[in-house]
């Protein structure tokens, strides 16, 4: 598992739950967008780390429907980087979260096997 969080071993995680007011596959409404990058932040600096700098979220297409990247950064205590990236989409029923999240040394080796899978990505909302 320490492989794992750390990036050394190549991982995404995904979440997924019911979608809220302001998430569809045609896109996600400011104040849906708002809630979702609060939600990351947190998850992303836990109760040791502190961001760096301001998230970048930026709409894009997923899978066929409207979505987000968002790409975060945080450092904990010891000073130690982690690079976080979502994306985000909605089918309208569930809303799923697709996280690449490494320590800074292993995120960039990383980053182009986790977007050339979110390219394969087809929601079926979509279609």
């Amino acid at each position: 598992m320490k492989g794992i969080d750390s990036g050394v071993t190549t991982s995404f995680l995904l979440d997924r739950y019911k979608a809220e007011r302001g998430m569809s596959c045609d896109g996600i409404e400011e104040k849906a967008r708002k809630r979702l990058v609060d939600g990351y932040e947190e998850s992303t600096i836990g109760k040791t780390c502190h961001l760096i700098g301001t998230s970048k979220v930026e709409a894009i297409p997923v899978g066929g429907c409207q979505g987000l990247r968002v790409m975060l950064r945080a450092r904990d205590s010891a000073g130690k980087e982690t690079d976080g990236l979502v994306y985000a989409v909605s089918d309208g029923k569930v809303m799923y979260d697709f996280f690449l999240r490494n320590q800074k040394e292993f995120f960039e080796k990383n980053l182009p096997v986790f977007e050339k899978s979110m390219a394969t990505l087809r929601i079926a909302a979509g279609r």
